[in-house]
């Protein structure tokens, strides 16, 4: 295969990706928005969010989570005390984005 250029994924007859996906040399990280903090996904009891919450913690086990510091200032800007609490405490849990 010498002086054969590898095709690019988006190429027309390109393999499929399989296995892990490393991204500039390390390993997938993960950006949350406020939509994806566990306590705003629990709130619904529907299947669907029931689907999104065993997703998020098979994703939590494997790759790192990241959130923006604007992920924090949505969570701190919640009215109901309750669920602000438990926002703030899912946002503190998450890495912070590098450079943010």
């Amino acid at each position: 295969m010498r002086g054969k250029i590898p095709r690019r994924p988006w190429q027309p007859g390109a393999r499929p990706i399989s296995g892990p996906i490393y991204i500039g040399g390390g390993k997938l990280r993960i950006c949350c928005d406020t939509s994806a903090l566990r306590h705003n996904i629990s709130r619904h009891n529907d299947e669907k969010s029931q689907r999104e919450l065993a997703a998020l913690n098979q994703l939590v086990e494997k790759y790192p989570m990241f959130g923006s510091h604007l992920v924090r200032y949505e969570a701190e800007k919640t009215k109901d005390d309750i669920r602000r609490g438990y926002l703030i405490i899912d946002a503190e849990t998450l890495q912070n984005v590098p450079d943010d």
